[in-house]
This record gives structure tokens, C-alpha cells and sequence, in this order.
């Protein structure tokens, strides 16, 4: 009796989960990206709650409520109104926690080759992004210092920089690069001279590198933060 109830359980809150993402114009077949994209859990996980198979914890399910713009109480337990009024906030805002996943530099390579921008990795961690932020960004970990700059910008080791696929490599951008023969992407301030295109070390400690066929901006660096243990 008890598995029973918790089946019924289960199912009445998926059947709810999808009224809200039709309610919100969120076709089924790009649900489970959305919610994995909103909560940082993996695509299979998302997949559970939307097949009525297990339950997301507390800060998941505010999360949801408030991209859906459903009551939380009604998506939980089915306590009516469905909708908010437009002044209920939870206390997690998904205006507020619109986040983008920390890859390896070598996840980042593939980013912009994948059908799916999630599919690369599911990220080590989630950290925030700006509302306005793209939401195929993506953060990486910044290694050596070859961004390092005694004066004017600099970009030291350990620093977490937020990477836009789709933004503009307009020239003196910071980009982050792919060349070809290499497994990894390399972080870069973009350099057009004489129509020719170089990706340039902030640390004049280091070379120069030409762009040529053999090399493609993955994309362009928005923000730069420094996260401590």
C-alpha cells in the first residue's frame, strides 16, 4: 500500500510538472535540457521527474516554480492556484540563480560542436551567470598565467572566466580559441592587424600566435571572477 501511494504520489506530481511546462510553451522533448540547464542536476535526473519516477529536493522545485511561474505549493502538492499572481517570489528567484556550468578545457574544445550544448560534460560545478548572459555559456577555470598582465587587465590563475559561444570576436576581445592540433582550447586577447588575426598572451612573457586555418574562436569571454575555497 504504501509503494502504491507513493507511485500515485509520483505520477500526480509529474502530471503536474508537465501541465506547467506546457503552460510555459516548453515543448516535452526540450524539458528535461530545460531543467537540468535551471537546477545543475544531470539530464537523467530531470528525466525522473518528468517520468514521475522521484522527486526534486526543496531548492529544485522553488527553482522550477518560479521559471514556470506556478505556485510552488501546487507544483509540490497540488494545492490550488496553479499560477502566481505575479508578485509571489520564492525565496530561490530563478532570475537570481540563472547559472552555467564550470568545464574542462578540453569539454570546451567540443562545445559549440555538439548537437546538444549540455551534452559536452555536466560540469564539476554550477556557478551564476548574469540574467542577460547567454544560456550556452559556460565557465572555465583559468590555468597558468599567461593572462597574467603587470598593468591594465589581467586575468590571473584560478579565476573563473564565463565564455559566450555566440558572442562577437570583435578585435581586442578576450577570446577563448581552438587550435586544431590540440585537444584543448586556449584563452587569448584577439589581436586584428592588416587583416590578419593573432591571439595575443596578456603576459608579454609569451608568444604571439598567428591565426590560420587551423585555429577557430569557440568564443568570446564576458566576465571574470575569482572564487576562493
Amino acid at each position: 500500500m504504501v509503494h502504491k501511494e507513493k507511485r500515485e504520489r509520483l505520477q500526480a506530481f509529474s502530471e503536474r510538472l508537465r501541465t506547467a511546462l506546457n503552460s510555459a510553451g516548453i515543448k516535452q522533448h526540450g524539458a528535461g535540457a530545460m531543467l537540468h540547464r535551471l537546477t545543475g542536476v544531470t539530464p537523467k535526473a530531470a528525466s525522473k521527474w518528468i517520468n514521475g519516477e522521484s522527486y526534486p529536493g526543496k531548492e529544485s522545485l522553488e527553482l522550477i516554480a518560479d521559471r514556470l511561474s506556478v505556485r510552488a505549493e501546487w507544483l509540490e502538492y497540488g494545492v490550488p492556484p496553479m499560477k502566481t499572481n505575479g508578485n509571489v517570489q520564492s525565496a530561490h528567484s530563478y532570475r537570481s540563480r540563472k547559472r552555467a556550468p564550470v568545464i574542462s578545457w578540453v569539454q570546451a574544445g567540443s562545445w559549440t560542436e555538439a548537437n546538444d550544448y549540455l551534452q559536452p560534460g555536466d560540469g564539476d560545478s554550477w556557478e551564476d551567470i548574469p540574467d542577460n548572459a547567454n544560456s550556452d555559456c559556460f565557465w572555465l577555470r583559468v590555468v597558468g598565467d599567461s593572462m597574467t598582465s603587470q598593468a591594465g587587465i589581467s586575468v590571473p590563475e584560478g579565476f573563473l572566466i564565463l565564455v559566450d559561444p555566440h558572442g562577437h570576436a570583435d578585435n581586442g576581445r578576450l577570446v577563448v580559441a581552438k587550435l586544431i592540433d590540440s585537444d584543448e582550447v586556449t584563452f587569448k586577447k584577439l589581436v586584428i592587424d592588416g587583416g590578419k588575426k593573432y591571439l595575443k598572451p596578456l603576459n608579454p612573457a609569451y608568444p604571439v600566435i598567428e591565426i590560420t586555418s587551423d585555429c577557430r574562436v569557440v568564443g568570446v569571454v564576458i566576465e571574470a571572477k575569482q572564487k576562493f575555497p
